[in-house]
């Protein structure tokens, strides 16, 4: 944020337009006293009061408001929100008003970030803001709420917990060694929490889910390499022509895009967008080649799932996103030599053979993909995802460190050792907070009597 952190903001809160009700909230050291120059304040904090306009020389407008000390506001500041008629003249009238007593007009999530710079929001709760703001469809809205209720911090909470008083111990070993009530960490205890630590982030690492935006009508791209038959598979299963078809590789250049309903086994209709792209090779040409291959790996990181389509008579699949969500397909079926040994699905877009099956698996796999991106999962954004991947590697260091053999009571290298649990906390701290020095310190001090 590029303005103080200590002055007092205004913004209106409810959507642009007319409206039945609009909202304009106020956060800061002087939110009360701007409001008093608005209308009357009600008499009790959290007290939703009836209240009328007096900043404008209109007759006396009705609205309603409600003011909040800063131990009970969404910001961790003395807040207020007026609720007034949602003429949008009236509601322009009242921020100039609430500028011109003092206030500043808010930055786009200056509210939540105040929130999260006065500790009454972390990081992952503020993303679940902005996300459930931004969704439009269950998939966003899911991902969301999980992010909003802070699940993922508080699981990775609990191990910086742990981590912390692990690395408490080391030091005191390292600092303490004088004091005989204060003992190091035994090498096997360390590798048994670390290890247990190790387990449970590589479950979440691996269980979790990256989400990415999922559209209102889910992508389906079809990928492969030149002459896969990915675009005669997609007038195929259109029923109609769609996509220009050719023996030379390279016909398609651009992105094709194209509705299509497919019906689920439970008999609802499904509604989806089949994208064809040009054909996926990891030495194209320079000019054209090159930008037809940028557009379609621009286009499978945007899509939600991947018909990844090799010919029957070619065994070397592409190559996907990391954790793509995706159905392989034997393109061009008809050509089969003898049955291959995979469960890709067998498809001939000339035929028909194995069309319905695939329009079937389709469907059928994106409501799956819904279903397990329930309660059981978490959703991770990449960056979850990344300090996960990077706590797991730093946590291997460590148990390299302990040795194989952690039977020793004293440790080799208490102060590599202590280093390396600062950098796991660092990467855990990157999604949930961070633990400082004096956090580890008092820590400490609360385990142990040290100075008697």
């Amino acid at each position: 944020m590029s303005h103080p952190a200590n002055d007092t903001i205004v913004a209106t809160a409810s959507p642009v337009g007319p409206a039945a009700r609009g909202m304009i909230r106020l956060s800061g050291p002087d939110a009360h006293a701007i409001l008093a120059r608005l209308c009357t304040p009600p008499d009790k904090p959290r007290q939703l009061a009836d209240t009328r306009l007096k900043h404008t020389d209109l007759p006396p407008i009705p609205a309603r408001v409600c003011a909040f000390r800063a131990s009970g506001s969404y910001t961790g500041e003395p807040a207020a929100e007026l609720w007034l008629p949602g003429n949008p003249s009236l509601l322009e009238r009242t921020l100039h008003a609430a500028t011109a007593a003092g206030a500043r007009l808010a930055e786009p999530g200056e509210f939540s970030y105040r929130a999260f710079r006065n500790g009454r929001l972390t990081l992952e709760q503020a993303e679940g803001v902005s996300a459930t703001i931004a969704a439009d469809n269950d998939h966003q809205l899911e991902a969301a709420t999980t992010w909003r209720q802070g699940r993922l911090g508080q699981t990775v909470d609990n191990w910086m917990h742990t981590l912390a008083d692990t690395l408490a111990l080391v030091e005191a070993g390292i600092d303490f060694t004088d004091q005989d009530d204060v003992v190091a960490i035994p090498a096997h205890e360390l590798a048994e929490r670390i290890n247990t630590i190790h387990h449970a982030v590589r479950t979440l690492h691996d269980s979790g889910y990256v989400h990415r935006e999922h559209h209102a009508q889910p992508r389906v791209v079809l990928a492969g390499p030149p002459s896969a038959g990915k675009s005669t598979l997609m007038n195929a299963l259109l029923g109609h022509h769609r996509a220009v078809t050719h023996h030379a590789p390279g016909t398609t250049r651009d992105r094709l895009e194209a509705p299509l309903d497919l019906t689920h086994p439970d008999g609802h209709t499904v509604s989806v967008i089949l994208v064809d792209l040009a054909g996926l090779d990891d030495t194209p040409d320079h000019g054209r080649d090159a930008e037809a291959q940028f557009i379609a790996r621009e286009a499978l990181e945007d899509a939600d799932l991947i018909l990844r389509c090799v010919p029957a008579d070619d065994a070397q699949p592409v190559n996907l996103p990391e954790d793509a969500n995706h159905i392989d397909v034997r393109t061009k079926a008809d050509l089969a030599q003898h049955p291959h040994d995979d469960h890709a699905l067998p498809v001939c877009g000339l035929t028909g053979n194995g069309l319905e099956a695939l329009r079937s698996a389709i469907a059928g796999h994106l409501a799956a993909d819904h279903t397990t991106r329930g309660s059981a999962r978490i959703a991770l954004q990449p960056r979850h995802q990344h300090a996960l991947h990077a706590t797991l590697t730093t946590l291997g260091s460590l148990l390299d460190q302990i040795g194989p053999d952690p039977s020793d009571h004293r440790l080799t290298d208490p102060e590599l050792v202590a280093d390396t649990i600062r950098q796991a906390l660092d990467h855990l701290g990157s999604i949930a907070g961070r633990i400082s020095e004096d956090d580890v310190i008092g820590r400490l001090f609360a385990q142990f009597c040290i100075g008697k």
